[in-house]
């Protein structure tokens, strides 16, 4: 006869020791297979059966404290009553596992006393020594009647199962993606790692992966021709064909600054990547801002750090000479490469020689090897007294009106401006006669003072003169 499994419902082979569907033995080492109401099938389970018999804790059976036989309380069950109340007890069991769960009993806690027929309806005894709060009664159904389970955990095998299919093909998908983009035969190529290289050595590598180089010349402190760094970057991926730019490194070389202005010059070798530069400035005659001078040479190379010396032309400029003498002031300008040269200035500020400035005036930009006048105080006070002076010594007799005077001295010479000088000085007339073929004779008459002006002009010429004096 056919076993159907109380837990899931599961029809099975005759004789069958474990359930197909849930594997629940139906059997336990030593004890009788399960028949009757423990097969669901019809007929009277074996009364030797034991508690070693029952499927499992969830099916057995309750403590029993007290069953009585059909219509005779307190009378000891009958075999057929006990086989009812068995039949009850599972199949309770099998349509609420709430109750089964329960907990087993003991096999002593066995029914002694007689059973009341099946059809009557039984209390759930004690469980645990604890009673229950809620009292349950159950008919026990007929076992040719008994309704199968629902087979619950077949469905639930079958979506674990597919479940489990999922994810294996997921993972197995996974696997051949990765490994096919490990090996690049999708997602692009992989950049390669050639910076320290040579360019040359660079270059067909890159080639080689299937890409197209280009490179730039990058200023550096390293060796000449190595790869800097390279665009896309190393291991970046790329298409194929991709053009890959690579920095390549190359000297830094002292830059052709000489007669560009002083910011120009700055911003070449900013590029170069000079950082330690120092401007110096020096008289030239070359346009003033202008570099005339750049150490280390153009074209020389050199490191970042290296020190780079900008020469600045300034101009020449004339030097201050007021208040110098005469050779201190030619000596000054001889320094700057001036020639030299000088002319007289009338001025009654400063004392006769005194140099009053140059021309061009102090403070001009002028070349070297130009021609400065060094101004030299003259007194035209002193040049009229001295040119008074000169005509009154140039002779002694002199005649004003008809009288001759003899000139005794020069008393007083005094400048009055506008090139006019003062005189006063002291002369005695006189007379000469000569007696029917004799010598002359002279005779003087007493010394007089005579007052008077005189005036020059620029070339020292007398212009005139108040009383006139005649040079006799």
């Amino acid at each position: 006869m056919d076993m159907i499994c109380p837990r899931c419902g599961m029809d099975n082979r005759s004789g069958a020791r474990f359930c197909n569907e849930c594997g629940m033995p139906f059997a336990r080492e030593g004890g009788a297979a399960l028949t009757g109401a423990f097969a669901w099938q019809d007929g009277a389970a074996p009364l030797d059966a034991t508690t070693a018999d029952l499927p499992d804790a969830q099916t057995t059976l309750p403590s029993v404290t007290s069953l009585d036989a059909p219509g005779v309380p307190g009378a000891p069950a009958s075999p057929a009553g006990l086989h009812e109340a068995i039949e009850d007890t599972f199949y309770i069991g099998a349509i609420d596992p709430v109750l089964a769960d329960r907990g087993s009993a003991p096999e002593s806690s066995l029914p002694t006393a007689p059973l009341q027929s099946a059809a009557h309806t039984q209390e759930l005894p004690q469980v645990g020594g604890v009673a229950d709060t809620q009292s349950k009664a159950y008919k026990a159904s007929d076992a040719k009647k008994a309704p199968k389970m629902p087979r619950k955990g077949r469905v639930a095998n079958k979506g674990v199962l597919a479940l489990i299919i999922v994810v294996a093909v997921a993972l197995i998908g996974a696997g051949v993606a990765f490994g096919t983009y490990a090996l690049q035969l999708w997602g692009g190529k992989q950049v390669p790692n050639v910076i320290g290289l040579k360019a040359e050595d660079a270059t067909d590598k890159l080639e080689a992966a299937g890409f197209t180089v280009s490179q730039v010349l990058v200023k550096s402190d390293d060796v000449e021709g190595i790869v800097l760094k390279t665009s896309p970057e190393p291991d970046r991926r790329a298409e194929a064909g991709t053009e890959v730019i690579i920095d390549v490194s190359c000297a830094r070389t002292v830059p052709d600054v000489i007669g560009k202005s002083q910011d120009e010059a700055l911003a070449l070798l900013a590029e170069e990547g000079f950082e330690n530069v120092e401007v110096a400035e020096q008289k030239s005659n070359e346009a003033p801002g202008t570099i005339i001078a750049v150490s280390p040479e153009v074209g020389v190379r050199s490191k970042a750090q290296s020190k780079i010396a900008l020469t600045v032309a300034i101009p020449y400029v004339v030097p201050a000479t007021s208040g110098l003498t005469f050779d201190e002031a030619k000596a000054a300008l001889e320094a700057e490469g001036y020639v030299v040269t000088s002319a007289y200035a009338y001025s009654e500020e400063v004392p006769e020689g005194s140099v009053l400035g140059t021309d061009p005036p102090e403070g001009t930009e002028l070349a070297s090897g130009s021609e400065v006048c060094i101004n030299v105080a003259k007194s035209r006070a002193n040049e009229v007294v001295g040119l008074a002076r000169a005509w009154f010594e140039g002779s002694a007799n002199y005649r004003m009106g008809k009288i001759s005077y003899e000139l005794q001295s020069v008393d007083e010479l005094r400048y009055e401006g506008d090139d006019t000088c003062a005189f006063t000085l002291t002369m005695r007339p006189y007379e000469t006669h000569s007696w029917f073929g004799s010598q002359p004779e002279t005779r003087y008459g007493n010394a007089q003072k005579v007052t008077g002006t005189m005036r020059f002009s620029s070339s020292g010429q007398l212009e005139s003169m108040d009383p006139v004096l005649e040079r006799a």
